[in-house]
């Protein structure tokens, strides 16, 4: 178990190296390129004084804090709003997308895949009752696949719009707070 753990420390170190010497050559300063390459995954070695209590409370408080601020600092710039707004939109529409796709090939299939493995897994009835599962979206993303699938399938009839709006609210505190529901 070490020598996996030492093996991942080495991986996840040389990144950060050669994003800091890359980042040097292009002209960054070696302080502002250290706080880059650090800042590449979780720094673990960043918290606030109330993170040892807080992590008693949810173990996975501190990326899940470092995870929201790296979002809303990259709103802060005309480059980060806009990659941003292209995410979403391209996440609402490959959600609407799945969704539609999925009623249309097969909508008794349609009927058998899970609320969750909907709004969570780019999932899809394909006929005669197979259904295939592509992969998981991380969380923060299925909020907003969700709220695509969900628009589908008020639009449908499939759902009734407090129906829609409820599992759309659920899916996306589930995707933003680190508590869940």
């Amino acid at each position: 178990m070490q020598f996996i753990d030492d093996v991942n420390s080495m991986v996840e170190l040389g990144v950060r190296f050669s994003t800091y010497k890359q980042l040097v050559k292009r002209g960054m300063s070696k302080e502002r390129a250290i706080q880059s390459a650090a800042d590449l995954t979780v720094n673990f070695s960043r918290q606030g004084e109330m993170s040892p209590i807080m992590k008693l409370l949810y173990g996975f408080i501190n990326p899940s804090i470092q995870g929201s601020s790296k979002a809303i600092r990259s709103l802060t710039s005309e480059k980060g709003r806009t990659a941003m707004m292209t995410s979403v939109t391209g996440l609402v529409l490959a959600g609407a997308f799945i969704r539609y796709l999925s009623i249309m090939l097969d909508p008794d299939g349609e009927d058998m895949i899970s609320e969750w493995d909907k709004s969570h897994c780019l999932t899809m009835a394909i006929g005669d009752g197979k259904i295939i599962k592509l992969w998981a979206l991380p969380y923060g993303f299925s909020a907003f696949y969700s709220l695509g699938g969900n628009m589908v399938e008020a639009a449908m009839g499939r759902k009734t719009l407090e129906e829609a709006k409820t599992r759309v609210l659920s899916d996306t505190v589930n995707a933003f707070s680190p508590f869940g529901t």
